[in-house]
């Protein structure tokens, strides 16, 4: 048990906050102020704290910056040891999420934060940046629900292409598999009809030779048709699995998060 903790235990105290200020030099060799300030909570294991730096600081400057750590480090307590949480989930999954100008991850998750209201930004490639503003209360869970709307300005020939892969991607989920099955009909009665062909009797008074009508030439039309028609179906297939699927990378602070997300 720490100093700060043993205070609290002897003094029945539940928050102390300790403010230090030191002089220390640039290394240019001009001064500079250095703000600490820490939160120490009954019901909290370690200590809150931050720094702030003041370079030439003067009067004002220093009492801004020291109103701001404080409000900073009082937030930070009550997102530890507040139940006070906020899921965001987006569609489709996968969007990169600033809460209050910070960087925290990919949808869809959920964190603590500290009673208030914050704001919300999601951005996925391909998809317009979507701006929302959640109020949370201590206790409780806030959700933010958001559906992303694709992006449909205009772009080059590449962007066409993406964008019509996209649509493909949103077709009802039997249709590839409406493609494979007519597909795979044809290629098996172009088998057939190619198997079946024979030449007609060198006896032309013959009724084979007669009635003889080749069936080779169909047969191998019907094949590539078919096997054309199962290549759209896997294709469009395809699509619809990159539609579901999201990698998404987002950065943090000392590294950064990556998140594969599919929806069903």
């Amino acid at each position: 048990m720490g100093l700060h903790e043993s205070v609290l235990r002897g003094k029945k105290i539940q928050q102390l906050a300790v403010v230090s200020i030191d002089n220390q030099t640039n290394s240019d060799g001009s001064p500079m102020l250095v703000i600490t300030e820490q939160i120490v909570a009954e019901d909290l294991v370690a200590p809150v704290g931050d720094k702030r730096y003041c370079d030439h600081c003067t009067d004002d400057v220093l009492e801004k910056l020291t109103s701001e750590l404080t409000r900073d480090v009082f937030r930070e307590l009550a997102t530890r040891s507040s139940r006070t949480v906020v899921s965001i989930k987006s569609v489709p999954r996968g969007a990169r999420i600033t809460f209050d100008q910070k960087l925290v991850g990919a949808t869809d998750t959920a964190f603590n934060t500290y009673p208030g209201t914050h704001s919300v930004s999601l951005e996925l490639d391909g998809y317009q940046v979507e701006n929302r503003s959640v109020d949370t209360v201590e206790g409780k869970t806030a959700e933010v629900n958001v559906a992303l709307a694709q992006n449909t300005s205009a772009g080059d020939g590449d962007g066409r292409i993406a964008r019509s892969g996209d649509r493909l991607g949103t077709l009802p989920a039997y249709v590839p598999w409406l493609f494979i099955g007519a597909g795979g009909a044809a290629v098996v009665t172009g088998t057939v009809l190619v198997l079946v062909d024979s030449k007609p009797s060198t006896d032309p008074n013959s009724e084979h030779s007669k009635y003889y009508y080749s069936t080779k030439g169909p047969g191998i039309v019907t094949g590539i048709a078919g096997a054309l028609s199962v290549g759209a179906g896997l294709y469009i297939l395809h699509r619809q699995h990159v539609a579901r699927s999201t990698l998404t990378a987002a950065p943090l602070p000392g590294g950064a998060a990556v998140q594969w997300t599919r929806s069903f």
